[in-house]
């Protein structure tokens, strides 16, 4: 039976525990059976704090070491896949303007990488430019296998081979916009040539006189 006063804490295996990857609360749960069911995280936490034991979170672990980890690779919006990949260069230099940017206060860290511009990279042995375009052949964006991915060097070269031969759907309201960006164009160049028509006028009458 555990005695009810000051707790026996074994310090250094719960240094081991620690270093291992353990939680403050995997900790405290183990302790509890094992050791005096008044244990807690928060009670190790300050064993911990009192030893000099270096501690993370007292939740789960981020990355690996949570439970619902699932390898870093997350599918997002339009079927796409992200991979973690911290440390690329895209991510770096995102990270570097938003930290200018925050001027101090925090700021979300950029921590992923599209796959298929990442595998693309490895198979060409080099960082991909900004400009540089990774297409799905086969329409599919989940499908990253290496034969289904083509290289453009820029996104107009891959418009236009993405778009040819394909007659575009426009929605009701898609062509309502285009007839209005349409309209707006014409009378702007109408305006100029009465403007520009209006000026070689005054610059007529100014010469007579």
């Amino acid at each position: 039976m555990p005695k009810y006063d000051a707790i026996d804490y074994p310090v250094e295996l719960i240094r081991e525990w620690i270093s291992s990857g353990d939680t403050q609360q995997v900790i405290a749960d183990r302790l509890r059976k094992q050791l005096d069911p008044r244990i807690t995280a928060k009670l190790i936490y300050k064993v911990c704090k009192k030893n000099g034991i270096g501690c993370q979170r007292t939740g789960p672990r981020a990355g690996e070491g949570h439970p619902k980890w699932t390898g870093g690779r997350v599918r997002v919006k339009h079927g796409y896949i992200k991979v973690a990949c911290p440390d690329h260069p895209s991510c770096v230099a995102l990270n570097a303007r938003r930290a200018e940017k925050a001027n101090g206060a925090y700021y979300p860290k950029q921590k992923y990488v599209w796959e298929h511009r990442l595998l693309m990279e490895k198979k060409l042995g080099r960082y991909l430019t900004e400009n540089e375009v990774v297409h799905h052949i086969d329409g599919n964006t989940s499908n990253n296998a290496l034969e289904n991915l083509m290289l453009f060097q820029t996104n107009a070269e891959h418009l236009a081979f993405d778009l040819k031969g394909k007659c575009p759907e426009w929605t009701p309201e898609g062509k309502a916009a285009i007839l209005v960006a349409v309209r707006k164009r014409r009378a702007s160049a109408h305006q100029r040539r009465e403007r520009d028509a209006q000026e070689q006028l005054r610059t007529m009458i100014l010469s007579i006189d």
